[in-house]
């Protein structure tokens, strides 16, 4: 049998006058696990949020894997039109347009996986809708923000090695093939 008690004390229970109170009807009832609602209420979520809190850390560690790849392509990108960088410089382009061209080669292909992404999670909205609490399944702030977030380290994987294609030194570069 279960008791629920209301009581004006919003931070525990009173247990002794309730276990004193069942005792006087029964002597020899046992009264035991006795909590509060938000303890309840804990316990019967503890499971879904040890879920979020995997799903956390697995997206932060996807997130990082994600931005190492990034700067590994666009690295290589880089390094593979070095000779083209130095002619563009030789030829008077400026430090900040070198940056913005090696950049765009990554950010191009995020801008595309981004809108592919958004169309793929708005279909798949429906099945998530089981493992998502409190959020609505196409609930724009987070996919949004998700999408940001992946464009915001986009930007900067991409950024890094386009300062290194803009320091290029273009005597260095022509006289190396």
């Amino acid at each position: 049998m279960v008791v629920a008690v209301r009581s004006a004390t919003p931070s525990a229970i009173p247990a002794a006058p309730i276990v004193k109170a069942i005792q006087s009807v029964d002597a020899e009832q046992s009264v035991y696990d006795v909590r509060t609602m938000p303890e309840i209420v804990a316990a019967s979520l503890s499971s879904r949020r040890l879920a979020m809190r995997l799903m956390t850390v697995f997206s932060a560690v996807a997130l990082l894997l994600a931005a190492v790849g990034i700067y590994g392509v666009v690295a290589y990108g880089v390094t593979q039109r070095m000779r083209e960088f130095g002619i563009r410089v030789a030829l008077g382009a400026t430090g900040a347009e070198i940056t913005r061209l090696a950049a765009w080669q990554g950010t191009s292909a995020a801008l595309i996986g981004a809108l592919v992404g958004l169309v793929l999670a708005l279909g798949a909205a429906g099945l998530m809708r089981n493992l998502v609490f409190g959020v609505a399944p196409r609930d724009a702030t987070s996919i949004l923000g998700a999408t940001v977030l992946l464009l915001l380290v986009t930007l900067v994987a991409s950024y890094i090695p386009a300062r290194q294609a803009a320091a290029v030194d273009p005597g260095i570069t022509l006289r190396a093939e």
